[in-house]
C-alpha cells in the first residue's frame, strides 16, 4: 500500500470511529434513557459500524455533551483479536436539538489520545480492509443530522506489517477534521506528530506535519492541495534537517486535458552518508561510486571522495497543465557535489527543452536537448568536456574488447 492509499485510509478509519459516535448520540436525544440502555445502544451503533467487540468504563450526558470513557474495539479474531482502537474519551458536543422537526446539530466530536493499531499479516492482508464495506451500509437514525468537526487530541496511529517486517508509529499525534457544505462541500484534513519504527530494516524517525483542502464535486475529489513538512529526519544513510512541501490539484475528476497539478518541495541540511560503505552490499550506492569512479579515471581527473555528501539545500517543483509537463527544477547543492536538472515536455506535440548538470569534485557532466523527441530534427548537446570523456570512455571499452578476444 502507498503512503498516499495509507495516510487516506487513516483518515477514513478516524472518521469511522468519530461516526460510531455521534450515531450513538442521534439514537440517545429523543429520551432520556438509563445507564443500561444508553451502553447498548453505543455499544450496538459501534459493534454495526466497526464489526467488531466495544467496550468502554463509562458514559454520560450533561451540558449538552455525551461523554464516553476509556472506549475500546478489538481486532478482528484471525488477526488475533488485540487493540484495535482505543481512546481515553470520545465527546460529542451538540449544538442544539429539534425534537419535533427531529433534527441534531453536532457542533463538534473529539476524540482524546485515541490509539490506531494497523496491522498487516505475511498474507498481504490489512486488518482495515473490511470497514469501507460495512461503513458504507446505510443505518436508520431516528433525527437527521449535521455535524461541524472533528478532532483529535494526544493521539497515536500504529501501523505494522508482517509481510514487510516493518513498523510504524506516528505518536503524540494530533488531528483535526473538518466538513463545510456551503457554498461547495469542502473537507479539512491536519496532522501533526513524531514519527519512528523500522522501515526496509532500518530504524526511522522524524517529526511530521500534514495540512489537506479538499473541494467536493458530485461527491468526489475536485480541488486538492496539500502541504507538508518533515524535520530531522533519519532513516539508513539519510539525514534531512528539514523538508517543505506543498501540492496542489486543479480539476482532479475532468479528463488528463483539463486537469492541472503543481508540486513543489524544499529541503536544508540533506545529508547522504556512508556511502562507500553501502555500495559494499551493492544497491544505487555501487553503480554512483563505480560510474563516478571510472569517469574520473577516463577524463584523467582525480576520483572524488564520495564517503559522503552533504546539501546545503536543494529543491524540487513539477507542473502539469493543458499535456504539458513542466520541471521547473530539481537541484542539490552542497560543499562537495552540485546537481541541476531542467525539464519542458508538450506530451501534445512531442517536444522536450532539458538540460542536466552534476558536479562531483572535479567530475562535470553538462547535457542539454532541444526540438522533437525523435527524428532528425532531435540534436542533443553536450559540454566538451563530457563529450570528450565520453569519447574516451568508448575508446577504453573497444581497447578493452578487442584485447580480449584477440
Amino acid at each position: 500500500m502507498t503512503p498516499v492509499k495509507k495516510r487516506w485510509t487513516i483518515i477514513a478509519l478516524l472518521a469511522a470511529l468519530a461516526c460510531g459516535g455521534y450515531f450513538a448520540a442521534v439514537k440517545l436525544t429523543p429520551k432520556y434513557l438509563g445507564p443500561d440502555r444508553i451502553s447498548e445502544i453505543i455499544t450496538q451503533s459501534f459493534k454495526d459500524k466497526l464489526n467488531r467487540r466495544v467496550s468502554f468504563t463509562g458514559v454520560s450526558y450533561a451540558h449538552n455533551q455525551l461523554v464516553v470513557d476509556n472506549l475500546e474495539v478489538k481486532d478482528r479474531a484471525d488477526f488475533g483479536g488485540g487493540d484495535f482502537f482505543k481512546a481515553r474519551k470520545l465527546v460529542c458536543e451538540i449544538a442544539y436539538t429539534d425534537l419535533r422537526g427531529r433534527k441534531l446539530a453536532i457542533r463538534e466530536l473529539r476524540l482524546e489520545q485515541p490509539e490506531i493499531y494497523l496491522r498487516r499479516k505475511t498474507s498481504g492482508g490489512w486488518n482495515f480492509a473490511d470497514l469501507p464495506e460495512t461503513f458504507s451500509k446505510p443505518t436508520k437514525l431516528p433525527l437527521e443530522w449535521s455535524i461541524g468537526s472533528y478532532s483529535v487530541m494526544g493521539g497515536k496511529i500504529q501501523i505494522e506489517d508482517e509481510a514487510g517486517q516493518d513498523f510504524l508509529s506516528l505518536s503524540t499525534c494530533t488531528a483535526s477534521f473538518a466538513m463545510s457544505t456551503l457554498p461547495k462541500p469542502e473537507m479539512n484534513v491536519g496532522i501533526r506528530g513524531s514519527l519512528g519504527g523500522f522501515y526496509k530494516g532500518d530504524s526511522v524517525a522524524s517529526d511530521m506535519r500534514l495540512d489537506t483542502d479538499v473541494a467536493m464535486e458530485n461527491g468526489k475529489p475536485d480541488d486538492i492541495s496539500a502541504t507538508f513538512a518533515l524535520k530531522s529526519l533519519v532513516w539508513q544513510n539519510i539525514i534531512l534537517g528539514a523538508l517543505d512541501g506543498k501540492v496542489s490539484v486543479k480539476n482532479a475528476t475532468a479528463k488528463p486535458a483539463d486537469r492541472s497539478f503543481d508540486v513543489s518541495l524544499s529541503l536544508k541540511d540533506f545529508m547522504l552518508d556512508k556511502i562507500k560503505e553501502r555500495a559494499a552490499a551493492g544497491g544505487w550506492e555501487k553503480g554512483l561510486v563505480d560510474g563516478v569512479g571510472m569517469y574520473a579515471k577516463v577524463r584523467g581527473v582525480a576520483v572524488p571522495d564520495m564517503a559522503s555528501f552533504y546539501f546545503d539545500e536543494g529543491s524540487f517543483a513539477i507542473s502539469q497543465s493543458s499535456m504539458t509537463w513542466t520541471l521547473d527544477s530539481f537541484t542539490l547543492h552542497g560543499k562537495n557535489a552540485n546537481l541541476d536538472i531542467k525539464s519542458k515536455l508538450d506530451a501534445a506535440q512531442s517536444v522536450t527543452d532539458s538540460s542536466f548538470s552534476i558536479n562531483i569534485g572535479d567530475v562535470k557532466f553538462d547535457f542539454a536537448a532541444q526540438g522533437p523527441m525523435s527524428g532528425p530534427q532531435y540534436k542533443p548537446q553536450m559540454s566538451s568536456t563530457v563529450q570528450d570523456g565520453l569519447n574516451r570512455l568508448f575508446s577504453l571499452i573497444e581497447k578493452s574488447l578487442a584485447n580480449y578476444y584477440s
